[in-house]
């Protein structure tokens, strides 16, 4: 209150009543959400299963808070504290289960990160959700590490509108589509992280970025999909020391592992790319492909097409390529160029497809040291190196 008591002056009645009826409506409101208890360093508890709010204490926590919550907390959490940290102890819960959110589910979730940055999120499965587990947008930073997201209506974690995500030992499961990454955000990928048996696994569009650092990222079993990288979108395994050994696995996928379309895929290190038992191993169309060093190998096997490549596409492999007991080896239509190279250390092979090579439509191809066991080419085929067109 503005003013300080004075018990030397009688109050008017009519205040002293108002203040007295303050006190109490305050104290009721103080019952009905049970305090957090206090922890070290300033840290607060909540515990869903005996009433307390998550969503109440992230709605009143001051930045750097750490908040440690346990139970099944049935509510939506919107962040915009910065540097807040929400870490499950035990066995954590944000569940969907009858709770609303706005309407427009696409752009709405059960945790959502709006506009702040330095949020870390650890420790907590997030699920059923009539729209998205997780929701970064406006700009947004968060970090995921040990979080799994399931059986979520539209996305497990969308990352939008330049907001960016680091997702570290993460599980995205059975929700309609794994990840999204769109409008000029980013994501990295650390740990294990796997993004299985969702409707589709990854999306990334509007010249958005998705780096591996180290990461085994499994993209398996999805109904469509694995991976799907357009609109100018990026998915990188730079330079850096810590990159070297990332895995990207695809199996299993309803229609493609690895699909790019006007998008771009770069490995600079030591790294291994797989897809197997898919439609499709690795369609590009009007997309990119640089693997310049021969650390990285690449292995598609078993798939109805190893690698198809569309109009306009650019693919440099240096070496460490497999492709193998699939219906198709390489299908190039209208391509633009195609170089493959082998070497000893780690050498490259299309064999023992149904076809092993076929270029069509003005491909161009410069193929050097790489065992083919049948190249077939149209007569609009441009082609050089020890394997040219018969």
């Amino acid at each position: 209150m503005s003013s300080r008591i004075n018990p030397g002056k009688p109050r008017n009645i009519l205040t002293a009543i108002s203040a007295a009826a303050f006190l109490f409506v305050g104290a009721t409101l103080t019952w009905a959400q049970p305090a957090a208890e206090s922890g070290p360093e300033g840290a607060k508890h909540i515990n869903c299963d005996s009433g307390q709010s998550l969503a109440h204490a992230v709605r009143h926590a001051k930045e750097g808070q750490t908040i440690r919550v346990r139970g099944t907390c049935h509510e939506r959490v919107q962040v915009t504290t910065p540097r807040l940290t929400l870490v499950g102890a035990g066995n954590a819960v944000v569940d969907g289960t009858g709770v609303e959110l706005g309407p427009d589910p696409e752009f709405d979730g059960l945790l959502v990160i709006d506009g702040v940055t330095g949020v870390t999120v650890s420790g907590l499965v997030i699920q059923k959700s009539t729209g998205n587990g997780v929701l970064a947008h406006h700009g947004a930073a968060v970090a995921l590490r040990d979080v799994r997201v399931q059986d979520n209506a539209v996305t497990g974690v969308v990352v939008v509108d330049h907001s960016s995500a680091e997702l570290a030992d993460c599980v995205s499961t059975r929700n309609r589509l794994g990840l999204d990454v769109v409008t000029s955000s980013s994501v990295v990928l650390k740990g294990t992280v796997s993004i299985n048996q969702n409707g589709n696994g990854v999306d990334i569009n509007g010249t958005s970025i998705v780096e591996l650092r180290g990461a085994q990222v499994e993209l398996s079993e999805n109904g469509g999909y694995g991976l799907i990288a357009a609109s100018g979108s990026h998915v990188a395994i730079f330079g850096w020391q810590s990159a070297a050994g990332s895995t990207v696995t695809a199996n299993g996928n309803g229609f493609a592992g690895l699909i790019f379309g006007q998008g771009t895929l770069t490995t600079y290190v030591p790294s291994v790319i797989t897809a197997s038992n898919n439609t499709f191993g690795l369609l590009l169309n009007a997309a990119n492909l640089f693997a310049p060093f021969e650390e990285a190998r690449f292995r598609l096997e078993n798939n109805g097409v190893g690698m198809s490549l569309g109009q306009g596409t650019t693919i440099l492999i240096a070496a460490g390529l497999t492709i193998q007991a699939n219906g198709a080896g390489v299908v190039a239509d209208g391509a633009g160029t195609l170089t493959l190279r082998s070497t000893q250390a780690n050498p490259s092979t299309i064999t023992g497809n149904g076809s092993d090579m076929r270029l069509l439509f003005g491909t161009r191809s410069t193929i050097e040291g790489v065992t083919i066991g049948t190249l077939v080419c149209d007569a609009t085929v441009l082609s050089r190196g020890t394997k040219i067109c018969p």
